[in-house]
């Protein structure tokens, strides 16, 4: 762990371990709190139990936003046990790109709270077990004006989960639902106040029979989402709007339902 730097951190060039399956002990692989001006790249971060990367400030309710937090060219192996692959919180321009998550049980890759002008990129993630994409709030500001672009997601239990935020934007994604590891939990689900979001090139298979393709709940306006490719098996709904949702469309170019093209 490392605490309250501006300086500049970089870690690089090793692995790390934390060997949950055998001891079952330990928290996460690796914590930045109070930092600015981190990199992380090219590590692997094995068998870790909370997070394999973690970045916060220690004051949730007002934080400082940190900056300038890259994480790069990492693998979280999750192996069943690690809860959160890389998860930024309170940054700005800040983000992630080229990482690979794997056998996670709760969110793969995720930018949280106050997170603004901050970004996850060509990243892939296999055999997440709550949602692969999340960006959350549950203290403070929400996300802003942040990128999701370019990844790939397989044997997933939920692809995208936007839970309150603004002029955040999603594109070039793609999940398949094929050999989900758990109980499958949604595919794109808004909650919250999610406002003036975008999601464009977005591809998806196998979804299941029991979930929507997109949800909008309370209180989302003027989201926009656009699908090039669905694959849905069996009939169940494709969109669900809940109550007071305003404003919110969705385009598909090709929706196919239990093997059949609409």
């Amino acid at each position: 762990q490392f605490s309250n730097s501006i300086l500049g951190i970089e870690l690089s060039g090793f692995s790390i371990n934390c060997n949950f399956t055998t001891h079952g002990i330990g928290n996460h692989g690796i914590v930045l709190s109070n930092c600015s001006n981190a990199r992380i790249f090219d590590m692997l971060i094995d068998d870790a139990n909370n997070s394999g990367i973690l970045t916060f400030s220690t004051d949730p309710a007002t934080p400082t936003l940190y900056t300038n937090i890259i994480v790069e060219s990492v693998t979280i192996q999750g192996r069943g046990n690690t809860a959160n692959g890389i998860l930024i919180v309170d940054a700005t321009y800040s983000g992630m790109h080229d990482c690979q998550v794997y056998d996670t049980t709760e969110f793969a890759l995720e930018l949280k709270n106050a997170c603004a002008h901050s970004w996850i990129r060509n990243c892939t993630v296999k055999g997440n077990d709550l949602f692969a994409i999340v960006l959350g709030q549950t203290s403070g500001n929400a996300p802003s004006n942040c990128q999701i672009s370019n990844i790939q997601c397989n044997a997933i239990d939920g692809l995208i989960e936007a839970s309150n935020g603004s002029f955040n934007s999603y594109s070039t994604i793609k999940g398949d639902f094929a050999g989900n590891p758990g109980t499958i939990n949604g595919c794109i689900n808004f909650s919250g106040d999610v406002t003036d979001c975008t999601i464009s090139d977005l591809v998806v298979i196998n979804v299941p029979t029991s979930i929507p393709v997109v949800r909008f709940r309370d209180n989302n306006e003027r989201n926009v989402v656009k699908m090039t490719y669905v694959e849905k098996e069996g009939q169940g709904n494709v969109v669900v709007f809940d109550a007071t949702t305003d404003s919110n469309t969705v385009y598909v170019d090709t929706l196919v339902t239990g093997g059949v093209l609409d």
